[in-house]
This record gives structure tokens, sequence and C-alpha cells, in this order.
């Protein structure tokens, strides 16, 4: 729960989704303190990892580090952060378009569910994350773009890095294009969205949330009668 951040009940339920833009940047910017508070619980039940904390970086791609505090520049762990409203109009809507050839292995990226305490109002709280393999799934989604119907009419371009390139320079995404006549054309609409990916392991996240009860309803039946 982030209690400090709550939104009144308003005129128009659909307005809710106008904000999710700021309620996702405030719950992205708060995961690596939260990462910090469980510590002890979770990923560093040993004490091995004292001089360590997760830092917010907000240049470039993966958004969330594991750094050394004395040594911000090592970096032994990495997640991108995306958040999702659960009951907006477009499910999954958060875009993610970096390109696998810039990623280390073992990035995750961490989709975190999040929705009002009071289902229309009230403060925001985070209901699930579901992690997965950075490489993974830009790869997949790689794949489901380019094997688009008819043969040979979508392709990913990946971007280009010369060697040496400073992190704060890199070019990070990769970008879906289509033929349009006889000419390529970055599509705006499609690529890179979470939801078009046609992923089972990120279909059962959004399945499985929807299932929840909230105030007598499952979250699906609340999203369909506020989105209607």
């Amino acid at each position: 729960m982030i209690e400090d951040l709550k939104l009144p009940l308003p005129g128009d339920l659909k307005d809710i989704s106008k904000a999710s833009a700021l309620v996702s940047g405030v719950i992205e910017d708060r995961i690596p303190a939260l990462l910090n508070s469980v510590r002890n619980q979770t990923w560093d039940e040993d004490a091995v990892l004292q001089a360590f904390e997760f830092r917010r970086d907000t240049i470039g791609f993966p958004d969330i580090l594991l750094v050394e505090r004395t040594d911000p520049t090592n970096v032994i762990f990495e997640i991108e952060a995306k958040s999702w409203y659960i009951l907006s109009r477009d499910a999954l809507t958060a875009r993610f378009e970096t390109s696998p050839d810039i990623m280390r292995e073992g990035t995750l990226v961490a989709i975190i569910a999040w929705i009002l305490d009071g289902v229309v109002g009230g403060s925001v709280k985070l209901l699930r994350i579901h992690s997965d393999d950075a490489q993974r799934l830009a790869m997949a989604r790689d794949e489901a773009w380019n094997g688009i119907d008819p043969p040979d009419s979508h392709r990913v371009v990946q971007p280009e890095n010369p060697d040496g390139t400073p992190r704060n320079q890199l070019k990070t995404q990769a970008r879906g294009e289509h033929l349009a006549g006889n000419r390529w054309v970055k599509d705006a609409d499609n690529y890179g969205k979470l939801d078009r990916l046609r992923d089972a392991a990120l279909q059962k996240f959004r399945d499985d949330v929807w299932s929840l009860h909230a105030g007598g309803k499952t979250l699906k039946e609340w999203r369909s009668f506020i989105t209607r």
C-alpha cells in the first residue's frame, strides 16, 4: 500500500486511467525502497550483500539497479519496472521495446499490478508482481512481431551502439516496422505493448489478477463496468 498517494472518487470513473502515468511513475520510484525494506526476508537473508542496495536510475535501461553503496558503478543485478493499472481499458498497455542486444544476462522485467484500495478511490494498492527474464521476453516479442502475416511484412530493427558508448548515451530501444507499399514504416501503435505479445506467461498473470475479487465482483467485472 502507498498510503500517501490517494485519488478521490472522480466524476467519471474512466478518469482514473488518466492518472495512470502519474501513479505509475510514483510506484516505479518507490520500488527500490520497497525492495530494500524486505532485504532480510527475501533477497539477502544471509546478510552477504550488506554493502549493496537497490537504487532507481532514470537513464536508459534498466531503471532499478542493485549497486554497491561506495561504488555505484558496481552493479550486480538489474530490474526494469513496468506498472499496470488493472482496470484500464487496454490491458497491460505498458510498452517493452528494449533491445535484447543491450541486456545483461539475468536482468528481470517486473510488472506491478495496482488498483485503488476502494476500487474507485483511495490509496494506491500494489496487488501482484510478475517477474520475467528480460531477454526471454524481448526475444519472444520480436519473434511474434516478425511472424505476423503476411510473411516478411514486419521486421524488427535493433539499435546500433559503437564499442565504448557510455551507458547514458546507449540507444536501447528496438524498432518494430511494417511494410507500407514498398517502404518500411515504424509502427506507433502495437509493437512492444505487453498485451500484444500474446505471451502465455503474461496472459496467465493478467487473467489471474482479473480473477481476484473486490466488493463482490471480480476485477474483470469491475473493469467491464468502468470502461463500458
